[in-house]
């Protein structure tokens, strides 16, 4: 098994991408943690940047700060979709809200889930830090996710 190490972007946001890029392949990390832009002219910037150093990409979703669901859900949505098109390994996202009633929190598992179906990403969602019976709606679903796959 091969251990990858990856730098975060936070921290050195004032870096162009080139730079930051070529800094962190030197330091001699595989890959990267961050979180993308939707704007594309930054987000074809990012991608040029990672291929240029041969670097690995986490994807970051940190930006749901929308207190009505339907807002939140949108937004998340559209920003796992901006994400996937960089093609990362992996997509570490805060997923839901504590404040979210728990139908609409199930909600938000579920969300990553059909996007990583429909892009053939393998899913894995685990909350953080979140209410416990939250962790049982995580763990429910994407287990009938993985016994589907056998």
């Amino acid at each position: 098994m091969k251990i990858k190490f990856f730098c975060p972007r936070w921290g050195s946001e004032n870096l162009p991408w080139k730079e930051f890029v070529q800094k962190v392949r030197a330091a001699g990390f595989d890959g990267i943690e961050a979180s993308i832009p939707l704007e594309e002219k930054q987000k074809l910037e990012i991608k040029d940047a990672l291929k240029s150093e041969g670097l690995e990409l986490i994807g970051q979703y940190y930006q749901s700060f929308e207190s009505e669901f339907e807002v939140h859900k949108d937004n998340f949505e559209k920003h796992l979709e901006n994400i996937i098109e960089l093609k990362p390994i992996l997509i570490v996202s805060q997923t839901g809200k504590d404040y979210f009633q728990r139908r609409k929190t199930k909600i938000s598992f579920k969300l990553p889930i059909r996007l990583a179906k429909n892009q053939e990403y393998p899913c894995h969602t685990r909350p953080i830090a979140i209410k416990p019976y939250l962790l049982h709606i995580s763990q429910r679903i994407c287990y009938k996710k993985i016994n589907r796959q056998k």
